[in-house]
């Protein structure tokens, strides 16, 4: 699931008319509506592709970044960087605003931002 919504996401960034048909709402709705299934058996890498999917086209799905967010501490852990800054992206893209208001999670993503700004 989120290779092909991550994979639609990058066919159409350059293209977004062709992202906004009843086959593609209905891929993300779909996709959206699984959000329960997602967190529980996705890994980071997945939660990640979802996110950045979604974001990169503006689709807003809520209960599905709620989902997310409330695995702040798996994201946290399991993650590589590239995941994590993905996510972080989607969200304050979608919402404006951080994943979670976890200070943990966010200290160490403005530390590996600040890493990258010194490379």
């Amino acid at each position: 699931m989120s290779n092909i919504v991550w994979a639609f996401a990058k066919l159409n960034d350059k293209s977004p008319k062709n992202a906004n048909t009843p086959e593609a709402q209905q891929l993300f709705d779909t996709v959206a509506s699984r959000h329960k299934a997602i967190i529980a058996g996705g890994t980071v890498q997945n939660m990640s592709n979802i996110c950045w999917a979604f974001a990169k086209l503006e689709y807003r799905a809520d209960e599905l970044f709620n989902a997310v967010s409330s695995q702040h501490q798996k994201i946290l852990n399991g993650g590589d960087v590239q995941a994590m800054s993905n996510t972080c992206w989607a969200f304050a893209k979608v919402s404006g605003a951080s994943i979670v208001g976890n200070e943990e999670f966010n200290c160490k993503t403005n530390n590996i931002n600040a890493g990258r700004a010194q490379e």
